[in-house]
């Protein structure tokens, strides 16, 4: 009986050692194989593209999908720099006409101090949402417009949205702080300017646009903040909305770029002009820079731009360029290509359609029904 107990004991101890035998193997011959694909997709000229378009349906298909309803994508209509009058980005300004700048702004309004809290709460996804609900609710007539805004024909919701905090979840961190800064600049700009309503609220829709491809582009490409992004995006274009105030230097010529007709007509462009006032509403030193260099790309190479602010200023020019491709251009239409040192500096391609995706349009489309639901109540 012993001698039977014994031999049961071996059998199993070796039918155990076999089986451990077995199971290392069959992981040796996994591993190579997990490394090869991983050294493969590494060395794929389409892996940035992939990690963009993100899983589920496949690339190609989604590249294709995005061609034909954006077929401008195959072969844009860039204006060559070569034959044409370019903006002098670096030109400073003489002293007496920036004392004269600076004089006219000296009276403006600083951002009250409700948005700039909100700047900074709605940089992070991390912020508290009640502290952001209650500084929002600090303005009734506010928050009332957040609401029209949620629960209009455009979004479509079946259950009526009766909390300030839960719309301002469903539109999202950026699409809100557009709606913030435009409810400021409504009081700040001149009645006189009334009759600019139309431009400047195509203006509105733009940078709308842009801050929700900056945040894409700076989370999904760069791996950066898409508040922080969407902030600067918001605000790249925020000068168009005080250059009509200043007094005409000369007038206007036909066939010129817009920003070199700005700087004809007003001696500085809205680039320049933005930081000016970006810088006088003591918003940071990043914000500040990127709205002033966010032409660069276009026109000047990445060593004459501050190191700092090449990345930034990269990401809002192309985020400019994208979305007037797309259709959503504001008052300025014309497509300048991106000088190709920045997009070999940061491993891309020019090829717009390789970074164009599904996700990224669902995301600009929100942001323009955002700001024409608000439009439309607003009017109302």
């Amino acid at each position: 009986m012993d001698h039977f107990f014994f031999f049961l004991v071996f059998i199993f101890f070796l039918v155990f050692l076999l089986a451990m035998v077995l199971l290392l193997l069959s992981r040796g011959r996994k591993t190579p194989a997990k490394n090869e694909r991983i050294k493969t997709t590494s060395r794929s000229p389409d892996s940035k593209s992939r990690e963009v378009f993100g899983p589920g349906l496949n690339t190609a298909l989604q590249r294709q999908a995005v061609l034909e309803q954006y077929p401008a994508l195959k072969k844009i209509p860039y204006l060559s720099i070569e034959d044409r009058p370019l903006p002098d980005l670096e030109r400073e300004l003489e002293a007496v006409f920036l004392s004269r700048i600076q004089e006219r702004f000296s009276e403006q309004k600083p951002l009250f101090i409700n948005f700039g809290d909100l700047l900074n709460l709605l940089r992070s996804p991390d912020s508290n949402l009640g502290e952001i609900t209650t500084l929002v609710s600090t303005n009734p007539l506010f928050s009332a417009k957040i609401l029209q805004v949620v629960n209009s024909a455009y979004f479509g919701f079946q259950e009526k949205i009766n909390s300030v905090g839960r719309a301002i979840t469903l539109l999202g961190y950026t699409n809100v702080k557009s709606l913030v800064l435009q409810d400021y600049l409504t009081s700040v700009i001149p009645k006189a300017q009334d009759e600019k309503a139309e431009i400047y609220a195509r203006i509105w829709v733009h940078s709308a646009i842009v801050a929700a491809c900056s945040g894409y582009f700076a989370q999904h490409i760069f791996k950066l903040s898409q508040y922080e992004f969407g902030t600067i995006g918001l605000l790249h274009d925020i000068g168009k909305y005080f250059l009509s105030s200043l007094e005409p230097q000369t007038e206007a010529a036909p066939g010129l770029p817009d920003i070199v007709q700005e700087e004809r007509v007003y001696g500085l462009n809205h680039a320049l002009l933005g930081s000016m006032i970006t810088e006088k509403w003591e918003l940071s030193e990043s914000i500040v820079n990127c709205v002033k260099y966010h032409h660069h790309p276009f026109f000047l190479s990445p060593d004459r731009l501050p190191e700092a602010y090449r990345k930034q200023s990269f990401v809002l020019a192309l985020s400019d360029l994208v979305t007037k491709v797309l259709g959503y251009a504001g008052n300025d239409t014309d497509l300048f290509p991106i000088l190709n040192d920045y997009y070999q500096m940061f491993g891309l391609t020019s090829n717009l359609s390789e970074i164009v995706t599904p996700s990224l349009i669902k995301e600009l489309e929100k942001a323009r029904l955002t700001v024409l639901s608000y439009i439309h109540t607003h009017a109302a």
